[in-house]
């Protein structure tokens, strides 16, 4: 069962499903973006206490956010990009 969520990137598509999330969802999530200052810390922190990680990053950041990923992604997560 999904409880928790992690969104990668907080450009256009990343507000939109952190605004579905708020609104219709009872997911609890973060947020990890490493252009932002706010968003830019602890994503292996962020990958392990979710259970839903969603790639919302421009296609020329998609490789190297998977890369990023991988060390801390476990049998049991799923990930989706948007």
């Amino acid at each position: 069962m999904v409880t928790s969520a992690l969104i990668i990137g907080y450009g256009k598509f990343g507000k939109i499903i952190e605004t579905i999330l708020k609104n219709y969802s009872s997911l609890d999530y973060s947020i990890y973006d490493p252009h932002i200052p706010e968003y830019a810390h602890n994503l292996q922190e962020k990958v392990n206490t979710s259970d839903l990680v969603i790639i919302a990053v421009p296609l020329d950041f998609f490789k190297d956010s998977i890369l990023e990923i991988t060390p801390f992604l476990k049998k049991e997560h799923t990930v989706i990009e948007v």
